[in-house]
């Protein structure tokens, strides 16, 4: 073999070599998601009987931003109760609340930490992630901290009861939802039964209770839809008053095509069951 041989065979060497490396380092591209696939929870809705769905505007789909975040605690260990099969009211109704407590309570905690961080920024673009997440424009921090706040348990117990026929409704069994959260693509969840012709949402599925409890609060706290609702809280902060949720679910119109029926409606079970905030 010759000297120009010898080179040739390095060459070709080196050149796979450095090919082989090319492929194994080079990233592949990930593809990001499409608006379309974004899934809208935040629009009003129930899942009672007497509602009617089709009354109810449905929202525009967005991307929610995701800044710094404060991690929420994990979903209890007990197993959801299998609440069709309880024959005693009562206890049926004690084993709801006993298993969604720890779970709203937990999620209000995680909103008083958020709440400790956006009082603690000072710079406005770091604040500006927030603010689209909570649909707060303009982007004002007071504005925004009466989007991030605490819930009355009173409020989110009744109408998790309400919306989920106290854990026996087809939504809540199939698809984990007990606030009657919709989504807008196909396949994104449960498709009513009783569904409008012309209608395009479905009930959205949630890997637990847990993720449809934290659902159920970003909607309370950021969709437009509410604010009636959040103007009463941030009212009772300004008098100093503890924020009630008999007082709260006023605000709460439109969450149902029955309006103040289901104002009412959640009043009665705050009441006849005794729930504190």
């Amino acid at each position: 073999m010759n000297s120009k041989q010898s080179l040739l065979i390095l060459f070709l060497t080196v050149a796979v070599a450095v090919g082989w490396l090319v492929m194994v380092d080079t990233p592949k591209e990930v593809a990001l998601p499409s608006e379309d696939s974004v899934v809208d929870s935040a629009t009003p809705s129930s899942t009672t009987p007497n509602s009617n769905l089709s009354n109810v505007e449905t929202s525009d789909t967005r991307q929610a931003t995701s800044p710094v975040r404060v991690d929420r605690a994990p979903p209890p260990v007990e197993d959801l109760p299998d609440f069709r099969s309880f024959t005693d009211t009562k206890a049926k109704k004690q084993a709801f609340f006993d298993y969604f407590r720890p779970i709203i309570a937990a999620e209000n905690e995680r909103m008083l930490a958020e709440r400790e961080i956006v009082s603690s920024i000072a710079n406005p673009e770091e604040l500006a992630p927030w603010c689209e997440e909570y649909r707060v424009d303009p982007c004002d921090q007071e504005q925004l901290l009466s989007h991030v706040d605490e819930i009355p348990m009173s409020m989110a117990l009744a109408q998790a009861a309400v919306e989920s026929a106290w854990g026996t409704s087809r939504f809540a069994v199939q698809a984990n939802n007990f606030f009657g959260q919709w989504c807008f693509r196909e396949g994104c969840g449960l498709v009513p039964s009783q569904r409008s012709s012309g209608a395009h949402h479905e009930v959205q599925i949630f890997d637990h209770p847990d993720d449809a409890v934290r659902a159920y609060f970003h909607n309370i706290n950021s969709h437009p839809a509410y604010e009636p609702a959040r103007e009463i809280r941030l009212e009772a902060h300004e008098h100093g008053h503890p924020v009630s949720g008999s007082d709260m679910v006023g605000g709460l119109l439109s969450y149902s095509g029955i309006g103040e029926h289901y104002v009412d409606e959640l009043r009665s079970i705050i009441r006849v069951n005794k729930l504190t905030d």
